[in-house]
């Protein structure tokens, strides 16, 4: 009897069993087809333990949040899958997935694989083929603008995302914010223009009252402030979870929005957004925007069309070549004054995902699309640029730094950007003063460029974790310092990862690339001041106190070698030191000057290792110069 009821329960537990993997495994699928894929990777990972983890889940998990920007686990849950051959798309999805995270090499590998395998000669053959060229390009231009890139306003910023953010009338900020629904949410994410002003350096929400459909979501505001008029986007959700939005126009007229017109450039088939308008000679509406339509290069396009009369346009036709690609563009903003389109787009030469660019215009046509670099742009997705005439602006985007939902990247903020006039004057300024002392110098006068090269001190330097030469005992280093700083770049996407976009912002700027621009101008100065002069140098090394003190002693004497590096790469100084007319007096110091705020946590990488505190104690110090 007991045999019976214990087989009777096996049976019993076993269809429960199956039935829970089946149904978590459904409503997985069914969100997943609805585009719902924070609810479809909750399903599929509650139906993986049930059952012996499936490929095909692990897939859908993977493209879940790939979907989501969040690439360190589509990474994740691609690598679990073990037959990758069943997926044709796996080894391509991967390749997106390293090159989103800026991890390029890696992504050159997938894609290759994935090129070597796929037998078609499709959009993802040919996509693969250009992200490949587009990788290497990235390794061979770093190139970086003399820009300032900071977050908005926390009233601002949400942990849902911001994004097309410009001016309005009187000064007001309006942008999109897609967000869930306090008040339902079961609902789906919903879209809305929101307007601020600044008050007491705080932005504040207002109400401006733009006549609207109830039913219909507002996002992608643009003003025209010429004529009063704002043209914005009334979307609505598809059967498929997807967006399709078409563009009204309303103008200010007697002390009120009036009502909006829709407006005929619209197709009801396919989506019309982002609308961007600039007036012309003639006194008429230029507006450029995207849309998915036929008769455009494939995907997402950018077209224009000219005001016929008011809220009518004639003459829509889609960008050439050179701007539209066969896959995503989006975001145009045109600056009429200079002539400049600038866009975003998935295709042309760039960082990942979508990056800014830049096409200047010549008679009808836009000349070959330019990128903008770092750090206008990223290994995430960079969007709706726009800039004025003090050259500052907005953009949106989900790099790292941005606030986040429950990914590292799901989500966008609006960046303002201007240009660093801090960091140009101050080259400027040292080009200045070399030049003036170059002149001092010949009339003979030491004391006075010795004075000038003090104003500099202390001068320092900074350095990454266990650097130059890691994990030796070694107290002498073969690397420069220009090495160990070229190298300490490269890292800020992992400090951007640990810390917050402005802080580590700061310290890149204001510290490790200032130092090293200190120190050139400094080397120039003190090959003024070496001739028929016997000079000393004090210079103190230092460490974070992470590590034992014996070792942390050895690694500061290795900075300051990498220092004397950078030093005989002069050759007038290189003969001074050999000289004996240059001395250089050292004082490594392990951890006994360290801050005591600093973490000495080995298992806490983020305030050891990464936190700016920490890696303000990672420098060499230039703290005095003396004339014998």
């Amino acid at each position: 009897m007991k045999k019976i009821i214990l087989f009777a329960f096996t049976i019993v537990y076993t269809l429960s069993f199956s039935q829970t993997f089946k149904q978590y495994l459904k409503a997985g699928d069914k969100a997943f087809d609805k585009a719902e894929y924070y609810s479809a990777i909750s399903y599929f990972k509650k139906a993986n333990l049930f059952k012996k983890k499936s490929d095909e889940v692990n897939y859908k998990i993977g493209i879940s949040y790939l979907e989501l920007k969040d690439y360190d686990n589509s990474l994740r849950a691609f690598m679990k899958v073990r037959q990758k051959s069943t997926f044709p798309l796996l080894l391509y999805k991967m390749g997106v997935s390293f090159m989103q995270n800026g991890e390029y090499n890696d992504a050159i590998k997938y894609f290759n694989s994935f090129i070597n395998s796929y037998k078609q000669r499709d959009f993802y053959f040919k996509s693969s083929q250009q992200k490949i060229e587009s990788c290497h390009w990235v390794l061979d231009n770093s190139n970086k603008k003399d820009i300032l890139i900071k977050t908005l306003d926390k009233n601002i910023n949400t942990e849902f995302s911001e994004f097309s953010a410009s001016y309005f009338k009187d000064s007001l900020l309006q942008l999109t914010s897609f967000y869930q629904d306090e008040n339902n949410k079961k609902n789906d994410y919903v879209s809305d223009i929101f307007f601020f002003q600044e008050i007491e350096n705080i932005f504040q929400k207002i109400d401006v009252n733009i006549p609207k459909n109830d039913k219909r979501q507002l996002a992608n505001g643009f003003y025209l402030d010429k004529k009063q008029r704002f043209y914005f986007n009334q979307c609505e959700e598809t059967k498929n979870g997807k967006k399709r939005c078409d563009i009204y126009l309303t103008e200010y007229k007697d002390n009120k929005w009036q009502e909006p017109i829709y407006l005929n450039i619209n197709d009801k088939q396919y989506t019309s957004t982002q609308a961007m308008v600039y007036v012309n000679e003639e006194g008429k509406d230029v507006i450029y925007f995207v849309s998915n339509r036929e008769g455009g290069f494939g995907k997402n396009d950018i077209w224009t069309a000219k005001e016929k009369e008011f809220g009518v346009f004639e003459n829509i036709e889609v960008l050439a070549e050179t701007i539209n690609s066969i896959d995503d563009e989006a975001s145009p903003f045109y600056d009429n004054e200079n002539k400049i389109l600038y866009f975003s787009s998935k295709w042309h030469y760039g960082f990942g995902g979508y990056d800014i660019f830049k096409s200047q215009a010549k008679d009808t046509n836009f000349l070959k699309a330019e990128n903008l670099y770092l750090p206008y742009n990223s290994s995430a997705n960079d969007l709706y640029f726009n800039i004025n005439k003090n050259e500052k602006g907005f953009l949106s985007s989900n790099r790292v730094g941005a606030t986040k939902l429950r990914g590292i990247s799901c989500c966008y903020d609006i960046f303002e950007f201007e240009k660093d006039i801090k960091t140009i004057v101050e080259r400027v300024d040292s080009a200045s003063k070399i030049d003036s002392l170059i002149t001092v110098h010949k009339i003979d006068s030491v004391e006075l460029l010795l004075n000038k090269i003090r104003e500099m001190l202390p001068l320092e330097v900074y350095f990454h974790n266990d650097e130059p030469n890691p994990k030796t005992e070694d107290t002498t280093s073969h690397l420069t310092y220009s090495d160990v700083y070229k190298s300490y770049k490269l890292l800020k996407d992992e400090y951007y990862k640990m810390n917050t976009f402005d802080e580590i912002d700061k310290f890149f700027y204001d510290y490790l690339e200032k130092g090293y621009t200190d120190l050139k101008a400094f080397n120039k100065l003190l090959e003024l001041l070496l001739p028929n002069n016997k000079i000393k140098l004090e210079i103190k090394g230092y460490c974070s106190p992470l590590a034992m003190n014996d070792y942390n002693i050895k690694l500061s004497k290795r900075r300051i070698s990498s220092l004397e590096n950078e030093l005989n790469l002069v050759p007038s100084i290189k003969k001074s030191i050999d000289n004996n007319n240059l001395q250089i007096v050292r004082m490594p110091f392990g951890e006994e000057k360290a801050s005591e705020n600093v973490s000495d946590d080995y298992f806490n990488v983020k305030e050891s290792i990464f936190h700016p505190k920490a890696a303000k104690e990672r420098k060499v110090s230039i703290i005095g110069v003396f004339v014998e």
